[in-house]
C-alpha cells in the first residue's frame, strides 16, 4: 500500500478540542469582547465589563466544536476555563495604569529585505502618554526572553513587531 498507492497511516485523533482550536477560542473570545468594549466605550478594567464575558464565550464556541453528545460537555468546560482566564486578564487589566485598546487583530506589513512579511497583531494598546504597546496573545508553552534573542530567533513573532509597528513596546500574555 505504501509504495504503490502512497498510503500513509492516519494521525491519531485528539481527545477533546485540540490545542489548536483552544488557541483559536482564545484569540476569537478575545478579539470580540475588545471590540465590543471599544465600540461601546467601556474600559476592560470597568465593572460593566464582566457581565459580556459568558456571552461572548458562548458566542465563539458555537461552530468551533462539531456537536456531538461528548463535544457539548467539552464545550461547557472549555467555556468555563475561557470565562476563567478572561477573567484573570481583566483582573490584570484593572492593576495596569490607564490605558486604551486602540485595534484589535490590526494587519501590519513588516518590510523584510526585497520582501514584505503581512503580519496580524493580537492587540495595540494606546497609553496614557500616547505611546503604543503591541501584545501577543501566547496560549501555547511557556516562553523565555532567549526564544526572541540572539542571530536566529527561535520566537521572531514580538521582534517583528516591535520593528514594524512602531510601538514603543512589546509584551505578551
Amino acid at each position: 500500500f505504501e509504495l504503490r498507492l502512497h498510503a500513509q497511516e492516519l494521525p491519531l485523533p485528539a481527545f477533546g478540542i485540540d490545542a489548536a482550536t483552544r488557541g483559536q477560542l482564545v484569540h476569537a473570545v478575545l478579539d470580540q469582547l475588545y471590540g465590543e468594549l471599544r465600540d461601546n466605550g467601556i474600559h476592560p478594567a470597568a465593572p460593566d465589563a464582566r457581565p459580556l464575558v459568558s456571552g461572548v464565550v458562548r458566542e465563539c464556541l458555537q461552530g468551533r466544536v462539531p456537536p456531538t453528545p461528548l463535544n457539548r460537555v467539552l464545550a461547557e468546560l472549555e467555556g468555563q476555563r475561557l470565562e476563567l482566564l478572561v477573567h484573570q486578564l481583566l483582573d490584570f487589566e484593572a492593576a495596569r495604569p490607564a490605558f486604551r485598546v486602540a485595534a484589535t487583530e490590526a494587519r501590519l506589513l513588516v518590510p523584510l529585505g526585497s520582501q514584505e512579511l503581512n503580519l496580524r497583531v493580537d492587540r495595540i494598546d494606546e497609553l496614557e502618554a500616547g505611546e503604543q504597546l503591541v501584545i501577543d496573545y501566547k496560549t501555547g508553552g511557556q516562553k523565555s526572553r532567549s526564544d526572541w534573542l540572539g542571530e536566529r530567533p527561535a520566537e521572531p513573532q514580538l521582534p517583528l513587531y516591535a520593528v514594524g509597528s512602531g510601538a514603543q513596546s512589546v509584551a505578551y500574555i
